[in-house]
């Protein structure tokens, strides 16, 4: 995902493990190869894969990082004796290095991955909620009519578009808002 990195080797062909070291966001499809497993670190945990589909997020401020599992099967290890889970599909675990856990939950986990299909989701957001992921993915400012109805909330997914047009287009037509572009900034108009 953006501002991440991914450290890994120039080859994997002579070595027993295929390991790599993420800083921020990565979506895995990973080949499964038992003689040679895939293991990705980072500053809070790791995870080793045979082979699978899964999300790593690594948040370095607050000392946590969720693998949210698509397909397959991993292995998750806190690197300060969070613990240890094997997850199944459709589950997320999160380290906590700050509180010392590991917490598993089942969640939506393809909504932590729909960010590489260039897809932000959105559950229960007002129309300002809603306004912020704009800026988010297109870095423009949104001005938000304060005669809007913040109380209505919504729940979908942005895919994202070439321009912000295509995408206010189809808001305005889903919400009860109009919109004016000027410049780096739109307008939310009700």
């Amino acid at each position: 995902n953006a501002n991440s990195t991914l450290e890994y080797p120039a080859s994997f062909d002579d070595a027993e493990v295929r390991e790599v070291r993420l800083k921020g966001e990565a979506h895995f499809e990973v080949t499964k190869n038992p003689h040679q497993p895939f293991i990705v670190e980072s500053e809070v945990m790791s995870v080793k894969v045979l082979g699978t589909v899964f999300n790593f997020r690594i948040d370095k401020q607050q000392q946590r990082a969720t693998v949210s599992l698509l397909e397959g099967k991993v292995k998750v290890v806190g690197n300060h004796d969070e613990g240890t889970i094997e997850l199944k599909p459709g589950q997320k675990a999160c380290v906590d290095a700050r509180l010392g856990n590991l917490t598993v939950s089942e969640n939506d986990v393809y909504q932590d991955a729909m960010w590489h299909e260039r897809k932000t989701a959105f559950s229960n957001a007002n129309v300002s909620d809603i306004a912020k992921l704009l800026e988010k993915i297109y870095h423009i400012q949104v001005v938000v009519d304060p005669a809007i109805d913040q109380a209505n909330t919504y729940s979908g997914v942005i895919k994202e578009k070439e321009t912000i047009d295509s995408v206010l287009d189809l808001l305005q037509n889903t919400l009860p808002i109009h919109y004016k572009v000027k410049g780096n900034r739109v307008y939310l108009i009700k």
